[in-house]
């Protein structure tokens, strides 16, 4: 997409959140437009995070609670090098590289994957999934099946990933009971935020989000996401999308989730201290966690992820404090 392209994108997109802000807070689209301006220069909110925030009915106390893009880029910069270890978490095979003692399960480069390789990824299952390199919001994900091959399976897998974007390919996650019960057709992950400073991992917040419709769940790609008690890994919160719209129970499976408690939560927590002790110069990831019948294992990393969905405005109506920018201050003043 060329530059004319992105602006119209933006042009769009800056309409459609100001016209749900005007919608949720009840004024005048034109006062809305205004104050997402301002708040976009002087405060560095993006008009999406000015919608999903609910700035339209906070005040200025209010606002400056929350974590924006400005104030990220700040903290990234008190706790993370990026220039010599971002990359770790650009990459989708270099992070499995660094943290395949996490991963408990087969993870190959797609471009030059081999049959040897691909018998493998079918091995106790039968579909695997493609990610690419540096693809994020669940965009490019595709699940390949075997009962969905044509006759000539292998090659024809193998032509079609080494056609495709350079990515990862793994063996699909057997994700544990309890979570397959609140929605089974997807890998249902936990995300935790941490704080890594002087050896001690802080789980700082957390999210589980739940499949919708789709193979796998990414919150900003209609699945549905609701708060966790990190210290406890219970839900704290109903279930939201990124419509804004609220559910006291799975559309798909009916079962509620507020209360719900994640599956070995105690083993959650070890894997976070120990995986965040792999680089402590990046102080500061979102981790991807799903939970096996045998235990927890990664799914990803993100130096730069996590931090709208915690804010929506929909959590604070239920009572949670989702001024999160402060809770990051205790790790900055030392």
């Amino acid at each position: 997409m060329g530059f004319i392209g992105r602006v119209k994108g933006f042009v769009r997109g800056t309409a459609e959140n100001a016209r749900a802000a005007a919608e949720y807070s009840g004024r005048p689209i034109f006062s809305v437009l205004c104050d997402m301006a301002g708040c976009f220069v002087f405060r560095g909110v993006w008009p999406d995070q000015y919608r999903h925030m609910g700035f339209a009915k906070l005040d200025a106390k209010q606002r400056s609670g929350h974590l924006t893009n400005r104030v990220e880029r700040r903290i990234e910069r008190k706790l993370c090098d990026h220039r010599r270890f971002g990359n770790v978490f650009k990459n989708k095979y270099r992070f499995y590289q660094t943290y395949s003692d996490f991963f408990g399960r087969e993870c190959f480069r797609s471009e030059t994957l081999t049959e040897e390789e691909l018998e493998k990824l079918w091995n106790g299952g039968d579909r695997f999934i493609y990610k690419p390199a540096e693809g994020k919001g669940g965009g490019g994900v595709k699940v390949f099946k075997r009962n969905e091959l044509p006759a000539a399976g292998v090659p024809f897998a193998l032509d079609m990933l080494h056609g495709m974007p350079k990515g990862v390919v793994e063996q699909m996650i057997i994700q544990h009971p309890d979570l397959s019960a609140l929605y089974p057709d997807a890998v249902n992950p936990v995300r935790v935020v941490t704080v890594y400073k002087d050896g001690v991992c802080h789980r700082v917040y957390g999210t589980l989000t739940l499949g919708r419709a789709k193979e796998f769940a990414n919150a900003s790609s209609d699945a549905l996401f609701a708060l966790i008690d990190v210290d406890t890994g219970r839900v704290t919160t109903n279930l939201v999308d990124y419509e804004h719209i609220k559910y006291e129970k799975h559309p798909t499976t009916g079962m509620p989730v507020k209360g719900f408690v994640i599956p070995m939560w105690d083993k959650v927590e070890e894997l976070l201290d120990k995986a965040a002790a792999v680089l402590p110069q990046m102080g500061l990831v979102s981790w991807d966690i799903a939970v096996t019948p045998e235990g927890p294992v990664l799914i990803e990393g993100n130096n730069k992820g996590g931090y709208y969905g915690y804010q929506f405005y929909e959590f604070a109506e239920e009572g949670v404090d989702t001024e999160t920018a402060k809770l990051f201050k205790p790790y900055l003043d030392k």
